[in-house]
């Protein structure tokens, strides 16, 4: 009897988890980040879990193997990369100088000055509440369930630390050290320009940086300071109202007879 029922609980299991991997595909088909967690949990394989070695040419064109060795590669290339491409680039006219900025902002005619105020406990716990579970942690190894979880014990000693940081104007060190990983892209593996670097950083540095960027925003919005279409990093904007404003000025000009000519700079 025993066997019999430990036979059918079997089947019924495995109907049931065949039922409910279907719905959650049906579910998720147009939601790729939740369709690739579902696939991934029933034994898809991923890319990322490959552990196989990096291997890349140092200055030498010699072939290096070691972590230590692979990491110092990266670290002289990324350091040298910002002046390798400006190196590259022509003269700056100069055109906007700082006579040129202050002018600018005079000319806006804005009549109250800008000051970081301290933060209370409620907003902080908020944003602490807020932070995304399954975030990668930085250097200090603290993952995005941990902070989340853990929100009402640290929102007073954070905002603490917060309100220090904005009356002494000083950024703590510690958040400044990012964890880089480097992520390859195409072409030659062993050649490190070929590799996307994600710098992750300590998740409370996000939490400092969304207080300064809430009120940054707040003076910028309420001064008129920034340009009305300026679509990135703001409440109510995106990618969409960006593509709306071009195609709108775009079928514009068409109904005019106009051409329309476009310059797209990858900043």
């Amino acid at each position: 009897m025993f066997k019999d029922a430990q036979k059918q609980a079997k089947q019924i299991t495995k109907v049931k988890k065949c039922d409910y991997f279907k719905n959650q595909l049906k579910d998720n088909i147009a939601k790729p980040s939740k369709l690739w967690k579902v696939l991934k949990s029933i034994g898809l394989p991923s890319n990322a879990n490959n552990a196989s070695k990096v291997c890349l040419k140092d200055e030498n064109n010699a072939l290096v193997f070691e972590p230590k060795e692979t990491c110092n590669v990266f670290k002289m290339f990324y350091e040298n990369l910002a002046q390798s491409l400006v190196d590259k680039l022509p003269p700056a006219p100069n055109k906007f100088n700082l006579n040129t900025t202050k002018v600018f902002y005079e000319n806006l005619n804005i009549l109250n000055t800008f000051k970081l105020q301290e933060v209370n406990q409620d907003s902080i716990l908020k944003m602490l509440q807020k932070t995304n579970a399954n975030k990668a942690p930085g250097i200090d190894k603290l993952p995005g369930i941990f902070i989340k979880d853990g929100a009402e014990m640290l929102a007073a000693p954070l905002t603490q630390l917060i309100n220090l940081s904005i009356s002494t104007s000083t950024f703590p060190d510690p958040f400044k050290i990012a964890k880089l990983i480097a992520l390859f892209k195409k072409g030659c593996k062993t050649d490190p320009k070929n590799y996307r670097p994600i710098s992750l950083l300590p998740l409370f540095s996000k939490i400092f940086e969304k207080v300064i960027h809430l009120q940054t925003e707040s003076f910028l919005s309420e001064n008129n300071i920034l340009y009305k279409n300026q679509s990135g990093f703001r409440p109510l904007h995106s990618t969409e109202s960006c593509l709306t404003h071009l195609s709108d000025r775009i079928l514009e000009a068409c109904d005019k007879g106009c051409y329309t000519g476009m310059i797209l700079i990858d900043l």
